[in-house]
Parts: structure tokens; sequence; C-alpha cells
């Protein structure tokens, strides 16, 4: 176990420096997120103004579609950065050197060696999208309980 570290000037200026980065990654996200549902929220409103939808609830409809969009999207590329679809990509490339001179060849190794220098470049997995959608789906869901509490 790792001894605590005392809370110092400097190490509460690296985390807020890292929280601050984060956040400002994490913003050209939010802003394709909110672009995406007011996209859907003019759709409906000009391809089903005769309908008579409320705007709450064409709200609500561009944020849920923003949320489950960015919520597959974060959930494969969290699946694929922990090593989900290795199977598939060593099949693919084993497949291709079949058709290959035996020189260009690029599956040189064993699965297990391919596996092991894949995870030495992979990067954190994209929490990133996960918690826009998952922002995304709290707004929606407070949009369509909000004005049902009149």
């Amino acid at each position: 176990m790792r001894p605590k570290r005392r809370l110092t000037a400097r190490n509460l200026r690296v985390r807020m420096n890292k929280a601050l980065r984060w956040v400002v990654r994490t913003l050209p996200f939010v802003l394709a997120a909110v672009l995406l549902a007011f996209a859907v929220v003019l759709y409906e409103g000009l391809a089903f103004k005769d309908a008579g939808f409320s705007l709450a609830r064409r709200c609500c409809d561009g944020a849920f579609v923003s949320a489950v969009l960015f919520l597959s999207l974060g959930g494969l590329a969290f699946v694929s950065r922990w090593g989900g679809f290795d199977a598939l990509s060593y099949a693919l490339i084993s497949f291709t050197d079949i058709f290959r001179r035996p020189e260009n060849r690029r599956g040189k190794g064993s699965y297990f060696d391919y596996v092991q220098a894949k995870q030495r470049g992979r990067m954190q997995p994209a929490l990133r999208l996960l918690a826009v959608g998952a922002g995304m789906l709290a707004a929606a869901l407070a949009i369509q309980v909000l004005p049902s509490c009149r």
C-alpha cells in the first residue's frame, strides 16, 4: 500500500491543472453534443410542424438522440481500447497475410505477442464520450420530468 502524500500547494496545483485540462479537452465533445441536439430540435420543428410537438418534447428528443449517440460511441471506444476487438484485428491481419508475398507479411508473431504489443501503445479509455453522453441523458430526463412537475 502506497503511503499517502501530503496535500501541499504544489500538489493541489497539479491536481487542479489536470482537472482543468480534462475539462478543456472535453469541451469540444460537449459542443458537438449540444449542436447535435439543436439540429434534432430544428429538424423536428421543420419536419413535424403540423404534429404540434411542444418545445420541451423536441428538446428532450434532441438531448436523448445526442446522449444515445455519445454513449454508444463511448462504449465502443471503451471496449476497443481495453482490447475487445483484438481478436478480430489479429484474424484480419492473419487472413490478409495469406494473399501477400512471404517477405511482405505483417503477422510474424503469435496472438499473445500481438496483444502485448497493442497494449503497450494503448491510451486510457474514452471516458470523455461516456461523461458527455451521461450528461446529455441526464439533461433529457430533466427536460422530460420538469414540465410535468407543475
